[in-house]
């Protein structure tokens, strides 16, 4: 069936209601927390993120198979790791936060592995609009770092903003219903 318009205007409209249209989703306006036992630790770090994946779940098939043929269904459920990288800080803690948090895991001098309840922590992305509104919350749960913060390579000739690489374990990722985002969607 061919199309009667294929203009662009609903993308953009200049008389769109509010809430209404097709705003898009843009990168630069997520934030990522991670909780730790100290506010002033979870504000750092959420200031320090410079960027960050959405975590994902993935549920590989398990495949059963009869005579000839094989079906497929849903198998055990795991979150991929995920790369973040903070912005180092000369007057703030973000550095020395990671190293505790990874202290937490592995102690190096002792030769000492943490208790799980001590190192994982809990926390949430939030995509925003561009205003600051309309957030979509994706709770993650059981995150901590499997290795040393990468403080990366120093170089003379660099005039970038030095960066920190954390690798984040997780244990489950999903979207928070109660957001209204999600909530308003029944079920398909």
């Amino acid at each position: 069936m061919p199309l009667d318009y294929m203009g662009a205007n609903h993308l953009a409209p200049l008389t769109a209601p509010s809430g209404a249209g097709w705003e898009p989703q843009r990168m630069n306006n997520a934030i990522l927390v991670i909780h730790f036992n100290n506010a002033s630790y979870d504000d750092i770090l959420r200031l320090s993120v410079n960027n960050f994946p959405i975590p994902r779940t993935m549920t590989p098939p398990l495949i059963m198979r009869y005579l000839n043929e094989s079906r497929k269904v849903a198998g055990g459920a795991s979150v991929d790791p995920i790369s973040v990288l903070f912005k180092d800080f000369v007057t703030q803690k973000t550095a020395a936060i990671l190293w505790a948090w990874r202290r937490q895991t592995y102690d190096a001098l002792a030769g000492k592995i943490g208790m799980q309840a001590t190192y994982k922590k809990v926390g949430y992305a939030e995509l925003l609009a561009p205003d600051g509104s309309m957030g979509r919350m994706m709770k993650i749960e059981g995150m901590w770092l499997s290795s040393d913060p990468y403080m990366g390579e120093y170089s003379y000739d660099s005039e970038d903003v030095q960066k920190i690489e954390c690798q984040i374990e997780i244990d489950k990722v999903y979207a928070d219903m109660n957001d209204p985002y999600f909530s308003s969607v029944a079920a398909v």
